[in-house]
C-alpha cells in the first residue's frame, strides 16, 4: 500500500495550490461584497464553531494518522484500528453537537441563526476520515474529490453572495461544501476495510494517546482562532475582519507547505521503526529546503503588502496590510516547528515535548493578548502570535538538542535571510517603477522571485547540496548523451 513519495507531494502539492489559489480568487469578491464587519462577524462564529468540532476530533488527525500508517498492509489490523478509533470519534461528535446547540440556545442571543448554521461544521466531524486516507497515503484519491468540491462551492458563492445580507448564505455554502466533501471520502473505508465492531476496553486504549494529542490542539487554537474571537471582545467585529483577512493570506502562502507536512508524518511513522541515518536525512533535507522556501515567502510577502492589499481587498482594507507585514514574521518560525512536529515529534511518539510546547505557546498567546489589545487592538494579537510561534520552536527544539543538531540551521537561517532581505530591496526599489500599480506589483513579483531563486541555488551549489549537485550533473549526463546520439 506503500505510495510513491514523489508522487504524494505531487497530489499534495497540487491541493494545497487550489487552495491558495481559490481564496486568491474569492477574497476581494468577498471583501467587496460582505464587507469588514460582516466577514468579521462570519470568522467569530466559525472560530466558536471551530472549538466543539476540535472536541469532536481529539487528537485523532494526527493520532488516527500515525496508527493506521503502522498497520496499513494488514487487512485485518488496519480494519480493527479504524473502527476502534472512529467509533471515539463518532460518540464524541454527538456529544460537542448537542453541547454547542444548547449553549447557543441559552447562552447567546447575538447573530444566533449564523450561529445555528455554523453547527453544520460541529457535526461535520462525523464525516472527517481526511486522517484514515493520510495514512493509507491515498493523496490521489483525496485530491481529486477534494479539487471537485472546492470548484464547486467557489461557483456557488459567486452565484449567490451579491450583497451582504447574504452572509448566511455564504455561510451555508462553505458549511454544505464542507461536509460533502468529506462524505466522499468514505468509499475509501468501504474498498480498504470491513466492518469490525469494537469492545469498550480496546477503544479506551486509543483514548489515552487522542487525549494527548488534543490537549496541543486545544492549545495551539488559542493563537489560531481564540484570537479572533478575543479581538470582537475587546475591539470590534470590523477589527475582526481585518485580521482574519491578513492571517488567511498567512495561510495561502503557507499552504505549499501544509502539502509536505501531510505527505511527511505518514512517512514518517511507518520509516520510524527502521533505517534511522534514512530518517535523519529525510527529516534534515525537510527541514532546510523548508528555512529556504518560507524565507522567501516572508519577505516577499513583507515587500508588496503595502501596494498589494488596497489593490487586491480594496481601499478600506489598507489596515490588513500593516497587519500582514508583522504576521509574516511568523512563516518562518511556524513552518520549521510543523516539519519538526510531523517529521519527528508525532511520528516517534515525543507527544510530550509537543504538548509542553503548545502549552506554554499557547500561554504566552492569551496574557499577550489581553495585554495589547486594547492598547493597540489587532496589532497585539500579531505580536502575540510571533511571540507564541518563537516560544513553541524554541521549546522543540530545546529538548530535541540531543537528537537534532539545530546550530547548522542557525547558520543557513541568517545565509538565506541575508538572500531574502536583498531581495526585499529589490522589490521596494520598483515599487513605483510605472504608474500602472498591478503592472509594478506583477514585476515586483517577477523580479523578486527570480532574484531569490537564482540566488539560492547558486548558494546550495557553494555549499554542494547533494541534491542540487544530482539535479546539475543528472542534466549534464544527458545532454552529453543527447550529444552523442546526434553525432551517431
Amino acid at each position: 500500500m506503500a505510495k510513491s513519495l514523489k508522487k504524494n507531494l505531487l497530489y499534495s502539492t497540487f491541493y494545497q495550490v487550489l487552495i491558495m489559489i481559490i481564496p486568491l480568487i474569492t477574497s476581494p469578491y468577498l471583501s467587496r461584497v460582505l464587507g469588514p464587519e460582516k466577514n468579521g462577524i462570519y470568522s467569530e462564529t466559525n472560530a466558536f464553531a471551530y472549538y466543539f468540532f476540535l472536541l469532536a476530533m481529539l487528537g485523532v488527525n494526527n493520532y488516527g494518522n500515525r496508527e493506521i500508517s503502522k498497520v496499513r498492509n494488514n487487512k485485518k489490523k488496519l480494519s480493527d484500528t479504524f473502527w476502534q478509533i472512529y467509533y471515539i470519534q463518532f460518540f464524541l461528535t454527538l456529544f460537542a453537537f448537542m453541547a454547542y446547540i444548547l449553549i447557543v440556545l441559552l447562552y447567546l442571543e447575538k447573530n444566533i441563526t449564523i450561529y445555528l448554521i455554523q453547527s453544520m461544521y460541529v457535526i461535520s466531524a462525523l464525516f472527517d476520515i481526511n486522517w484514515f486516507a493520510f495514512g493509507l497515503e491515498e493523496f490521489k484519491l483525496t485530491t481529486i474529490r477534494s479539487t471537485l468540491i472546492k470548484v464547486l462551492t467557489t461557483v456557488c458563492i459567486f452565484l449567490f453572495v451579491k450583497n451582504p445580507s447574504d452572509l448566511l448564505i455564504y455561510a451555508l455554502i462553505m458549511s454544505l461544501g464542507n461536509i460533502a466533501g468529506l462524505i466522499m471520502i468514505w468509499p475509501l473505508v468501504l474498498k480498504n476495510t470491513y466492518f469490525r465492531k469494537p469492545k469498550l476496553k480496546i477503544m479506551v486504549k486509543h483514548l489515552r494517546p487522542n487525549i494527548i494529542l488534543f490537549v496541543p490542539l486545544i492549545a495551539s487554537s488559542m493563537y489560531q482562532y481564540m484570537d479572533k474571537i478575543l479581538i470582537g471582545i475587546y475591539v470590534n467585529s470590523k477589527e475582526v475582519g481585518f485580521y482574519n483577512y491578513a492571517q488567511n493570506i498567512i495561510a495561502i502562502a503557507t499552504s505549499l507547505m501544509l502539502g509536505v507536512t501531510n505527505v511527511l508524518l505518514p512517512r514518517m511513522a511507518n520509516m520510524a521503526s527502521g533505517n534511522k541515518q534514512k530518517t535523519n536525512q529525510f527529516l534534515d533535507k525537510s527541514l532546510n529546503y523548508t528555512i529556504i522556501l518560507n524565507v522567501g515567502i516572508m519577505f516577499g510577502i513583507m515587500s508588496i503588502s503595502s501596494e498589494f492589499i488596497p489593490l487586491y481587498l480594496g481601499k478600506e482594507y489598507n489596515y490588513t496590510a500593516k497587519l500582514l507585514e508583522i504576521l509574516a514574521i511568523t512563516i518562518p518560525i511556524s513552518g520549521f516547528s510543523n516539519i519538526l512536529r510531523t517529521g519527528y515529534l508525532i511520528p516517534f511518539n515525543k507527544d510530550k515535548i509537543y504538548v509542553i510546547s503548545i502549552i506554554a505557546g499557547s500561554f504566552v498567546d492569551i496574557i499577550v493578548n489581553i495585554l495589547l489589545l486594547r492598547k493597540i487592538g489587532a496589532v497585539g494579537s500579531c505580536v502575540a502570535s510571533i511571540l507564541t510561534y518563537t516560544t513553541i520552536t524554541f521549546l522543540q527544539c530545546y529538548f530535541t538538542r540531543n537528537e537534532i543538531k539545530y546550530k547548522k540551521y542557525l547558520k543557513e537561517s541568517f545565509l538565506f535571510l541575508v538572500l531574502g532581505f536583498l531581495m526585499f530591496l529589490i522589490v521596494k526599489l520598483l515599487s513605483n517603477c510605472t504608474p500602472y500599480k498591478i503592472v509594478s506589483i506583477c514585476l515586483q513579483v517577477i523580479c523578486g522571485f527570480i532574484f531569490y531563486c537564482f540566488s539560492s541555488l547558486v548558494l546550495l551549489f557553494v555549499k554542494k547540496d547533494e541534491y542540487i549537485i544530482m539535479v546539475i550533473n543528472n542534466k549534464i549526463f544527458k545532454r552529453i548523451e543527447a550529444k552523442r546520439d546526434e553525432e551517431t
